[in-house]
C-alpha cells in the first residue's frame, strides 16, 4: 500500500519537472512514510515517484520504483494472489530475486502484457513503463484510486487528489461542476472530479499513454449484471453456500498475507461478522478488533464485543469522541478527498486508524458486502413492492392521496417513489429519503435522473444494487475507506470486494438474495460459525453522526451558484431532520469548494501543505 505520482510529457524533463515531482511524491507521505524513490527517462519525458508503506517483503530489496528489463513500475496496492501467480511463473522458468508481490507483477507483466490484468486478485493502481509506452491501470472495484490531469505538456498522475491540484494549479470551477449530480448523490460519478482537466480512473481501467498523449483506455472487467431467473423462487441450497462460503474462505487466506501486524474492523453487522468467523475458525488466527462506538448515535459497541468474545478474538472499543473534528467536517472532508465528497465515514475511519496505527499497519473490513450481498433497506423495499408498482394503473401512479392503496408502504415520501418518475427517478429518491419535491427543485436533476438508468433492464431492485457496485462503491464508500485509513498509513483489506466471487455469487438467481430475508445468504453462511443469538444487535451501518456536525453549525444557509437561494434556505431550515441531514451536509461540502473558486485557500492545496 503506497502513494504514486508520475507524469509522461511531450518533451524531454527540466529540472524544474524534478522538483515539481519530488514535491508531488512528498506530498503523498502519508500513504507511504517507510520509504521514497523516483525513476526518471529524461529524454522521453518521464518521471515516476513512489512513496512505500512496507506490507510484504520488507527489505530495501523490494523498493519501488522497481525495475525488471524493460520494465518499470510504481504500484500502489496489494496483489493477494502474488504467491499463485510466482509459482506459475516459476514453473515457465522466470527468477524471482525478492518475496514480494511488485516483483510478480512485472513478471506476469512481462509474461502475457495487459492480459495480466485478468489474472490478478487484488487491490492496485500502478504506472507501468514497457520501454516504450506508459501502462496506468486500476483494481477491478476501484479500491486504489488513480488521478490523471491533462495539461499542454503531457499526462499528470497521482493516488490522490490534491498533489495534482495544488501543483498544477487547478482551480474548481462551479459551472463545470454537475451540481445535480452531487446533490442526488453525495459524490461525483468517475470520470468526474469538478476540476477542468482532472479525472479519476473508474475501476478495471487500463490506460496507455505514449508521449505526454492518452493512446487509449479499456475497461477490461465490469461486475456481473443480476439478471433473475424464471419461474418460482428457489433458496440457495447447501451446494451453493458451499460455493459462496469457499470464494470467501479463499479471499481470505489471500488477504490475511502480510508481514506486518493485522487487526480487523468490527462491527455488529453481519458483513464484518463474517470475516471475523472465518478469520477465527477457518484461518485459526487470533487477531485484534476494533470497534467505534457512538454513545450518543448508534451504537454497535455492545454487539460487536459479545460477538468477538464468541469469537476468541482480542478487542478494543475507541470512544468517537476522543476528538472533535465532527465540528469542521467539510473542511475535513475537503482535505481528505480534494473533491466533493460528503461521506463522513472517512472521519471516523482515519480516527479509528490512527488510534489503531500503533498496534497494526493492517485491517480487514467488511466493505462490500452489502453491495454485493443486497444488503442494503433499498434493495428489499423494493423487491418487497416491485408487483404492486408493476401493475399500478397510471392514473393512480400520480394520485397524490391513495389512501388505503398506500398502506404497504413505511411513508408517503417512499411511496411517491413509485407513483411519481423513471426508475432513475426511484432510485434517487428512495436515495434521498422520499425528498422528491425538495430533489425536483435542483436544476438539471430530471435529466440527470434519466441518464441514471438508460433504457430497458431488469426491475428496479437488481437495477438499483448494480448501480450501487459499480458507481456508488468505488464513488463514495471506497474513497472513505481509503483515504481515511490512508491519512493515517494504514491499509485496510476488504475481502468481499474479490473478482472470483462477485462472477460466483452472478450465477444464482438475485431473488434468492432477497426473497428470504435481507442478507439471508451471507446470514446462513456467518450461522456456520455464531448463533443467530450472538447476533442480536441491528446493523446501523458504520456512519459519522451527522447531527454532530450539523448542531454545530450557524443559522445562515449556504449561497451556491446554480443552486435556487429559497432551496438552499429549505434544506438548511430542516437540517436537523433526519431526511434532510445529507443533502444539508452537501451543501456545506460545496459551499467548502466554491469558496476556494472565489478566491479563498483551496481545500486541496491545504491538504498538501498539511501533508
Amino acid at each position: 500500500m503506497c502513494g504514486i505520482f508520475g507524469f509522461s510529457l511531450a518533451r524531454p524533463l527540466r529540472e524544474s519537472d524534478l522538483a515539481l515531482g519530488r514535491r508531488g511524491t512528498m506530498a503523498l507521505a502519508h500513504r507511504g512514510p517507510d520509504g521514497s524513490g523516483e525513476w526518471t527517462q529524461a529524454p522521453r519525458g518521464l518521471y515516476l515517484g513512489h512513496r512505500r508503506l512496507s506490507i510484504i517483503d520488507l527489505s530495501e530489496a523490494n523498493a519501488q520504483p522497481m525495475t525488471r528489463g524493460p520494465l518499470t513500475v510504481g504500484y500502489n496496492g496489494e496483489i493477494y494472489n502474488y504467491r499463485e501467480i510466482r509459482d506459475e511463473l516459476s514453473a515457465r522458468g522466470r527468477q524471482f530475486a525478492t518475496t514480494g508481490d511488485t516483483e510478480v507483477l512485472l513478471g506476469a507483466w512481462a509474461e502475457w502484457g495487459g492480459a495480466a490484468l485478468d489474472r490478478f486478485d487484488g487491490m492496485f493502481a500502478f504506472a507501468l513503463d514497457d520501454g516504450r509506452q506508459l501502462h496506468l491501470a486500476t483494481d477491478p472495484f476501484g479500491e486504489k484510486p488513480l488521478y490523471v490531469a491533462q495539461s499542454p505538456d503531457g499526462v499528470y498522475f497521482a493516488s490522490e487528489a490534491g498533489p495534482l491540484v495544488d501543483l498544477l494549479g487547478l482551480e474548481f470551477m462551479p459551472r463545470e461542476i454537475d451540481t445535480a449530480a452531487f446533490m442526488a448523490l453525495g459524490f461525483l460519478p468517475a470520470p468526474e472530479t469538478g476540476f477542468p482537466n482532472l479525472t479519476v480512473l473508474p475501476p478495471a481501467a487500463h490506460l496507455v499513454v505514449e508521449s505526454g498523449r492518452i493512446l487509449s483506455q479499456r475497461r477490461y472487467w465490469e461486475a456481473p449484471a443480476a439478471l433473475p431467473h424464471r419461474g418460482r423462487v428457489r433458496p440457495l441450497s447447501e451446494r451453493d453456500l458451499d460455493a459462496i462460503h469457499g470464494d470467501l474462505v479463499e479471499s481470505l487466506r489471500r488477504r490475511v498475507r502480510a508481514d506486518v501486524p493485522l487487526g480487523l474492523f468490527l462491527s455488529a453487522g453481519v458483513d464484518s461478522a463474517t470475516v471475523a468467523a472465518i478469520v477465527a475458525r477457518e484461518l485459526k488466527l487470533e487477531i485484534e478488533a476494533l470497534t467505534v462506538s457512538f454513545p450518543d448515535a448508534a451504537d454497535e459497541s455492545a454487539g460487536a464485543a459479545r460477538l468477538a468474545n464468541f469469537l476468541g478474538l482480542p478487542h478494543r472499543v475507541i470512544d468517537s469522541r476522543e476528538e472533535d473534528s465532527w465540528r469542521a467536517a467539510p473542511s475535513r472532508l475537503a482535505d481528505l478527498f480534494a473533491v466533493p465528497n460528503d461521506n463522513l465515514t472517512s472521519l471516523p475511519v482515519h480516527q479509528m486508524s490512527a488510534l489503531a496505527r500503533s498496534r497494526m499497519t493492517v485491517a480487514l473490513s467488511g466493505v462490500g458486502g452489502d453491495e454485493l450481498f443486497y444488503g442494503y433497506n433499498k434493495y428489499a423495499f423494493l423487491f418487497r413492492h416491485r408487483h404492486l408498482y408493476r401493475f399500478l394503473p397510471p392514473v393512480l401512479r400520480a394520485m397524490r392521496s391513495a389512501g388505503s392503496l398506500l398502506t404497504p408502504f413505511p411513508s408517503w415520501r417512499r411511496a411517491e417513489a413509485y407513483l411519481k418518475g423513471d426508475p432513475g427517478w426511484q432510485y434517487l429518491t428512495l436515495k434521498n429519503n422520499g425528498l422528491s419535491d425538495v430533489l425536483a427543485r435542483i436544476p438539471g436533476v430530471r435529466e440527470f435522473a434519466r441518464r441514471l438508468f438508460s433504457g430497458a433492464g431488469a426491475e428496479l431492485a437488481y437495477r438499483a444494487r448494480d448501480f450501487d457496485a459499480r458507481v456508488t462503491l468505488p464513488g463514495s464508500y471506497i474513497p472513505a475507506v481509503d483515504r481515511g485509513s490512508m491519512r493515517a498509513s494504514l491499509e485496510v483489506r476488504t475481502p468481499f470486494l474479490c473478482r472470483a466471487l462477485a462472477e460466483t455469487l452472478a450465477r444464482f438467481d438475485p431473488r434468492a438474495f432477497l426473497a428470504f430475508g435481507q442478507k439471508s445468504v451471507l446470514r446462513r453462511i456467518l450461522h456456520r460459525y455464531v448463533p443467530p443469538s450472538i447476533m442480536q444487535t441491528v446493523k446501523q451501518g458504520f456512519v459519522f453522526p451527522a447531527e454532530r456536525y450539523l448542531a454545530s453549525q450557524p443559522e445562515s444557509p449556504p449561497q451556491l451558484d446554480g443552486l435556487p437561494p429559497d432551496l438552499c434556505a429549505d434544506i438548511w431550515r430542516h437540517r436537523r431532520d433526519p431526511a434532510y441531514r445529507m443533502l444539508a451536509i452537501r451543501l456545506r461540502v460545496l459551499e467548502t469548494f466554491f469558496a476556494s473558486a472565489r478566491g479563498a485557500a483551496s481545500p486541496a492545496r491545504a491538504a498538501v501543505r498539511g501533508s
